[in-house]
């Protein structure tokens, strides 16, 4: 494969002057070393079963005499050979368990991690649930069908886009300030970026819409990253995206609640490796520029260096307890975005990377790989149609989380109360002695209100919630958009259960069920202990 692509690129790539040429170049010869180099197995309705781990020697010469033996006894069904049968029979039982039982132990031994344990006893474990059968009012029963459940839920995914007011896009603060030397207007990649890049490809990924894997550009990465690099140097100078970067392959992924219902799958794209791979580039830029500048909100611990689901919750707790401990009453409002990562306005978006200092050609290449996107959801190999992506940033992209932070960065602007975020998950919080403090955080959550409107978010009120904490709490009604918030004496929050009390009872509880179901799994997926051998027949 690699001589294949060294000969077919050779003199090629200096005399690639276009970027559609450059690209048409890299994704053929990619296409044919693969087709020509790596073997083709035939796809089976029925998948050949796997050889179990723990099938040895032993075990596959207890499993041939138990054969034999009842085929001798079923020609000549005496009592002796009935005998020898069931002998047979029990020792082919006793070696199995024993065989599975020693490989689980080496397993358990031998494993640094506990990926390839937990692995084996998934493997043990009945299959996942299939995506649907959808529930349709319109024929008044289910879908069943794989490509109508793709079509049925990429209608759903293309409802909740955002049909944007681009005729009165509002003006957004800069948070940037330093001068035109300093703004990321333009990127230039070098060969050892993109080798860079290459070599930290997880080759167990899959391939994208185009059908590059990562595997083969990982062991070809001395051959292709030459004209990878005039690739992406091409893009970043003419500020445009090969259309086979602006498609998706989505994965619906079950979330919770009802699996007939399309509105709790996630969609998740899978697009294009070597457009991954430059989007990883234009990230690595932009998080640099953020971090030199100091432009990112320090409420925000999603995709931040540093930061986490842990950072967030602590820094969340001690500000809450540090009140509670006094004595003084804290009222906490989580909030919830709509489809938050599908409804961001791509021409607001833009304007709001402008006001952070990314500007000129970087900023064409992201309105460039914004437009003209594409989506098609798969179901066990069926496809649906091709659906156009007019809002959002791609979930499963590298590129989407940074935008999507600075696009909700200035959301607490002129909020007085505490705010702590984690991606789309906010939350804010304030002391609530008097009902001048409860009409601050009133006056906040209009705020947040006003900025969603704004920038053409939308909040779903009816999984916002409010918790009262504190003894003298006046328990203030709270509302957003109209609405009346729902109060709660428990939230999940971010895997973690908050009680009002503040007490850890609750989660240790549910960590305690968690870790039993798990211990429950465990014991049903490990083999038990082996019986005694079957003791010498008698001759």
């Amino acid at each position: 494969m690699r001589r294949l692509v060294k000969q077919k690129l050779k003199g090629t790539v200096t005399r690639t002057k276009s970027l559609k040429a450059a690209w048409k170049l890299f994704k053929d010869t990619i296409i044919e070393a693969q087709l020509e180099c790596i073997p083709q197995i035939k796809k089976h309705s029925k998948r050949p079963k796997k050889e179990s781990p723990w099938l040895n020697h032993h075990v596959k010469e207890a499993v041939r005499d138990k054969k034999v033996s009842f085929k001798k006894w079923k020609s000549n069904p005496s009592e002796i050979n009935r005998k020898e049968h069931k002998h047979c029979q029990i020792k082919c039982k006793h070696v199995i368990r024993k065989a599975k039982k020693d490989f689980e132990e080496q397993l358990a031994k031998n494993s640094k991690r506990n990926k390839m344990f937990f692995k084996y006893i998934r493997s043990r474990k009945p299959a996942k649930k299939p995506v649907g059968p959808l529930d349709d009012r319109a024929i008044k029963g289910a879908i069943k069908d794989d490509k109508a459940i793709a079509e049925k839920l990429n209608d759903f995914f293309a409802s909740v886009f955002t049909a944007e007011d681009v005729g009165e896009i509002p003006e957004s603060a800069p948070s940037f300030v330093g001068d035109e030397s300093e703004e990321l207007s333009r990127i230039e990649v070098s060969l050892e970026e993109v080798l860079e890049q290459i070599e930290k490809l997880n080759v167990n990924k899959s391939p994208g819409p185009d059908g590059i894997h990562p595997r083969v550009l990982k062991e070809l990465k001395w051959e292709i990253a030459e004209l990878l690099s005039v690739v992406c140097n091409l893009s970043f100078k003419s500020a445009s995206v090969p259309n086979d970067w602006k498609v998706a392959n989505v994965t619906p992924i079950f979330k919770k609640g009802s699996r007939g219902d399309p509105g709790n799958y996630r969609p998740v794209s899978l697009t294009s490796v070597p457009g991954k791979l430059v989007e990883t580039i234009v990230k690595n830029k932009i998080v640099k520029h953020v971090e030199e500048h100091n432009l990112l909100d320090k409420s925000q611990h999603r995709f931040c260096k540093g930061k986490s689901c842990l950072t967030n919750l602590l820094e969340f707790f001690e500000g809450v307890n540090k009140h509670a401990d006094k004595g003084d009453p804290v009222d906490i409002v989580y909030l919830d975005f709509q489809k938050a990562f599908d409804k961001v306005p791509h021409q607001r978006l833009l304007c709001k990377l402008h006001g952070h200092g990314i500007r000129g050609k970087v900023l064409s290449w992201i309105e460039n790989w914004l437009k003209d996107r594409k989506q098609r959801v798969g179901i066990n190999g069926k496809f649906s149609d091709w659906r156009g992506v007019t809002s959002g940033v791609p979930q499963g992209s590298v590129l989407g989380p940074i935008l999507f932070n600075l696009f909700i960065n200035d959301l607490e602007k002129g909020v007085s109360s505490e705010v702590v975020k984690f991606a789309d998950d906010t939350k804010l919080f304030r002391i609530v002695k008097t009902e001048a403090d409860c009409e601050g955080l009133q006056e906040d959550l209009t705020k947040l209100s006003d900025w969603a409107t704004k920038w053409q978010m939308k909040f779903n009120v009816d999984k916002c919630k409010v918790m009262h904490i504190g003894k003298n709490n006046p328990n203030y009604t709270y509302s957003m958009m109209g609405a009346n918030l729902a109060t709660t004496n428990q939230e999940r929050d971010l895997g973690v259960i908050v009680d009002s009390s503040l007490k850890t009872s609750t989660q240790c509880a549910a960590a305690v069920k968690k870790a039993n179901r798990m211990l429950g799994i465990i014991r049903k997926g490990i083999a038990p202990s082996p019986p005694p051998p079957p003791p010498a027949l008698a001759v």
